[in-house]
């Protein structure tokens, strides 16, 4: 968020930091009014949720210093929203985690999933401790992120080491990204490159960028007509080359791209180049690269599969169903995925489960026929000690074979106890829960 990064000037010149901004999940209308009353007071920005799923996409939405997480909240728990959020990370910055419970021995009995808190308020709450909590793990946060962000520094520094010849053909016709941007309109400076002004060959990519952040290529006249090339090393099939590890003498490779694209350019109509549709815009940069849309499982991708251009997945897919309905492109058949029918995500989790409760919470365990009297029953019902006693005669089995056989292995649910000699196959979606 664009307030997370600025701070303000007020009238006599003193400099006010940015606000915090904290996100309160509680189904309770008491008391996240009265935390939002408490933190409002402090100074804090409050955004409310008031079950699980609200939650979790307001975490995957908006950038928090802060989220206070009720265990027991409808929909989905603060337990499944931690861990969700703290799985989908993938080296996004994560709020400090907060759990508010009146059931802190419930909470704790999750060894696991209970870790990704970074502290447990008990309830009712301490006002005062609330306060000077939420505040001091907001300071954690900041210093976290200062972190991460030395760490990342630091590796591109080891891992992305162009050569000096790289560099200096890199130097001349190119647009930095991001930082030529600054001083300039993007929209006159991509359309001076794409149009044929010789300054301008290709972008190059100089900080490490996501998919979203790249995306704004698409959003303006010409710019998605140029190469990108990365010298971070970070960009995968989004970049049309990666110059991050190339040696002094292969900066030809360079050289031959920006000439491939410019013939490109050169043949495309320049009603293409310049169009507002974002289809015209994809299918012009097919037609520049010389290369077809392809795409690569990738499970950090919601959709599960991204393509070699910088644009998220799902946006890639739709626009390219639309130009192959009018023709323009063919498809080809990569990877079926089993899609969620409320939210249309493709990560979904299989599992066994109880054909009663949908439990994945299953035991196997062997089942025992006793000749003499028929009985039959879980070995766990024929066990005394060391013995097995038949739980009908209370005959000792002593022989397989001769006193009693195994019939079959059966599934005991573990949370309404059902037994099924086969468990239902099952998903769950891991965006949505359904």
């Amino acid at each position: 968020m664009l307030t997370d990064l600025l701070v303000k000037e007020d009238g006599v010149g003193a400099v006010r930091p940015p606000s915090r901004r904290v996100l309160v999940a509680e189904d309770s209308p008491i008391t996240h009014d009265l935390l939002k009353l408490l933190l409002n007071q402090r100074g804090l920005e409050v955004d409310i949720a008031t079950d699980g799923l609200e939650a979790l996409e307001a975490l995957r939405t908006n950038s928090y210093d802060v989220a206070l997480l009720d265990f027991h909240l409808p929909q989905m728990d603060g337990l499944q929203v931690a861990a969700t959020i703290k799985a989908e990370a993938h080296g996004r910055r994560v709020p400090r985690l907060i759990a508010i419970t009146a059931d802190p021995e419930g909470l704790l009995s999750n060894g696991t999933n209970c870790e990704n808190f970074d502290r447990i308020l008990p309830k009712p709450l301490d006002i005062t401790e609330v306060g000077r909590v939420v505040e001091e793990q907001a300071g954690l946060a900041d210093q976290h992120s200062a972190a991460i962000s030395t760490t990342q520094f630091s590796q591109l520094e080891a891992l992305s080491s162009p050569s000096p010849s790289v560099l200096e053909a890199l130097r001349q016709g190119c647009l930095a990204w991001p930082d030529d941007l600054e001083t300039t309109p993007l929209s006159t400076r991509a359309e001076q490159a794409a149009l044929g002004d010789p300054r301008f060959d290709a972008i190059v990519v100089k900080r490490p960028m996501s998919a979203n952040a790249l995306a704004t290529i698409w959003q303006h006249k010409a710019l998605f007509a140029l190469p990108v090339i990365d010298l971070t090393g970070s960009l995968g099939t989004m970049a049309d080359l990666d110059a991050s590890k190339l040696k002094a003498h292969e900066t030809d490779r360079i050289a031959r791209l920006i000439s491939r694209f410019k013939e490109g350019r050169a043949r495309l109509h320049r009603d293409i180049l310049l169009s507002d549709e974002l289809a015209d815009r994809l299918l012009g940069r097919i037609f520049v690269s010389g290369r077809g849309l392809s795409a690569i499982l990738d499970p950090a991708s919601r959709a599960c599969v991204s393509y070699n251009v910088a644009l998220e997945a799902n946006e890639v897919a739709g626009q390219a169903d639309g130009l192959f309905n009018r023709g323009l492109l063919k498809r080809e058949f990569v990877e079926r995925f089993q899609v969620c029918a409320r939210c249309d995500s493709e990560r979904l989790h299989v599992r066994n489960g109880c054909p009663k409760c949908r439990s994945s919470n299953l035991r196997e365990e062997k089942y025992l026929r006793h000749f003499r009297c028929g009985f039959q029953g879980a070995r766990s019902d024929f066990r005394r000690g060391l013995q097995l006693i038949c739980p009908k005669c209370q005959q000792e089995l002593t022989e397989f074979g001769t006193d009693y056989e195994q019939t079959l292995t059966m599934s005991i649910c573990q949370t309404c106890g059902q037994a099924d000699a086969k468990p239902v196959i099952g998903m769950v979606c891991l965006d949505c829960n359904a």
